[in-house]
């Protein structure tokens, strides 16, 4: 209900700034006089402050002090417009002058802060706020401004914990239950998240934005079914919240239960106009359900609401590839990385694609987006390199294979494939020397090796290596198992 006031008692203030504005303005217009006393003059100078009018703002303040002389709250006007006109040491200096006239006035502290704030001096504007909480009778609006400078000072337990205290005077309060939310996730505290809400519902139950956060970290920390149980409520409380029914939906998607994932999805177009991304999340439902007709369906849908989202493009690419449609499936592909270059699950899977349909140009292309900001992917090296040996350029794929093993140490099959290359390229000898030091790190990585060279099945010096480091896995197996036995 306290939220409720708020927001009459805003409209209110609103309505009456606007009617004084509206008498000022037109008793410049019109030459007349009219009386203003030194609260409405405050009003109207802080409206033309607020919607950035300086000039105006300007000539209104000198104005009033030609009627009332120099007042302390003028002066802090002053000073606000100072500091908007970029003047900030000459704002600060003024409001020095008035603090010492009256040191306790919360809103000469609270100008002070926004001013310290907007020169990037956060600890000083931090002091100043916590001299007008001391002052004022809204303490709730500055714990959250303390809460933004210890965000600007990357301190955001700090944060949090002045959040939690405006959130403890005004519980009601959607814009500081989602400040608080905020601060949580960016902070990486998930599980202390959900202490803090789960105990704030023991004394605040009715509360649906704290069930739906509730939810949100729930999901996050991949608990699902407690975070289904948590939008229920949410939804009990509100039965047309419909970021209810859409999380609900990506939760029952986390348990890969889609049918009923499906339902909630398509709940939301009860209560509001359908999204392109609802739609997405629909046919990625259906597809993973085998249901690629349905699936289409929605991707086109999601197309048709919005031609910009890459996801539904991919999706669509998707199908057509797994249905063997190839040339169909990379213009989606295509269309889809135009509008997110840097996906690189989208390159990726374009690579493949292209590399299995005699495009090597195009195939090197996207996987070595891939490799450049991922080199860890090894299918994407391996990928890589294929493209250039199989397009005849062996000593481009030997390049490749060395750059991978150098970024990719740990990795058997790299060295295996490496190994391949200098064979195919009469560098016999130090072929060899990759494949021992293979055999030895990964004995049984050897299957692409041989799958990639299946003549060495026939070669003696292959052989014998296989030999020698077959019997050495295995005394290595006899050995660790006679250990653990001990």
């Amino acid at each position: 209900m306290r939220e409720e006031n708020n927001e009459n008692m805003e409209w209110e203030e609103n309505r009456e700034m606007m009617e004084l504005v509206e008498r000022y303005e037109s008793s410049v217009e019109s030459g007349s006089h009219f009386f203003f006393d030194v609260d409405e003059w405050e009003i109207i100078i802080d409206y033309y402050l607020e919607t950035y009018q300086l000039e105006k703002a300007r000539e209104v303040i000198n104005e009033a002090e030609s009627v009332f002389l120099s007042t302390v709250t003028f002066d802090i006007r002053k000073s606000r417009l100072l500091a908007m006109q970029k003047q900030f040491d000459e704002a600060i200096s003024l409001l020095e002058e008035v603090e010492q006239i009256e040191p306790k006035l919360e809103e000469l502290h609270l100008v002070k802060g926004e001013i310290f704030s907007m020169m990037d001096e956060h600890k000083k504007a931090i002091s100043e706020y916590k001299k007008a909480l001391a002052l004022t009778e809204r303490p709730e609006e500055i714990h959250s401004n303390i809460a933004f400078e210890y965000e600007s000072l990357d301190d955001y337990k700090r944060a949090i914990q002045h959040l939690k205290k405006a959130l403890e005077l005004q519980p009601d309060s959607e814009d500081l239950i989602q400040e608080v939310a905020f601060f949580f996730e960016l902070s990486g505290l998930e599980e202390e998240a959900v202490k803090f809400f789960s105990s704030f519902l023991d004394k605040n139950p009715y509360n649906k934005f704290v069930w739906f956060n509730l939810g949100i970290f729930y999901n996050t920390l991949d608990l699902y079914e407690k975070a289904i149980e948590s939008y229920e409520f949410a939804l009990a409380i509100d039965e047309e919240m419909s970021s209810a029914y859409f999380n609900m939906a990506n939760s029952y998607s986390g348990l890969q239960q889609y049918r009923k994932a499906i339902k909630n999805y398509k709940q939301t177009f009860l209560h509001e106009a359908p999204e392109a991304i609802t739609h997405c999340y629909i046919a990625e439902c259906y597809e993973n359900l085998g249901n690629n007709r349905q699936a289409l369906t929605f991707y086109n849908s999601a197309i048709g609401l919005d031609d910009k989202l890459a996801d539904a493009w991919y999706g669509v690419g998707r199908i057509f590839a797994n249905e063997d449609s190839p040339v169909v499936a990379i213009k989606y592909y295509e269309k889809a990385l135009k509008l997110s270059p840097f996906d690189l699950e989208i390159s990726y899977e374009l690579g493949v694609l292209c590399l299995s349909n005699g495009r090597y140009d195009d195939a090197v292309e996207h996987l070595k987006k891939v490799v450049e900001k991922q080199p860890d992917t090894v299918s994407a090296w391996m990928n890589l390199s294929l493209a250039y040996a199989i397009n005849g350029n062996i000593t481009d794929a030997i390049a490749v294979m060395r750059e991978a093993v150098e970024k990719n140490i740990d990795e058997t099959v790299l060295l295996f494939r490496l190994a391949g290359y200098l064979y195919r390229a009469q560098m016999v000898e130090e072929a060899y020397d990759y494949i021992e030091e293979a055999l030895q790190l990964d004995f049984s990585a050897r299957k692409d090796l041989e799958q990639y060279l299946p003549d060495l099945l026939k070669e003696p010096r292959y052989i014998d290596l296989l030999e020698v480091f077959d019997d050495k896995d295995k005394y290595g197996s006899s050995a660790n198992k006679t250990k653990d036995n001990d």
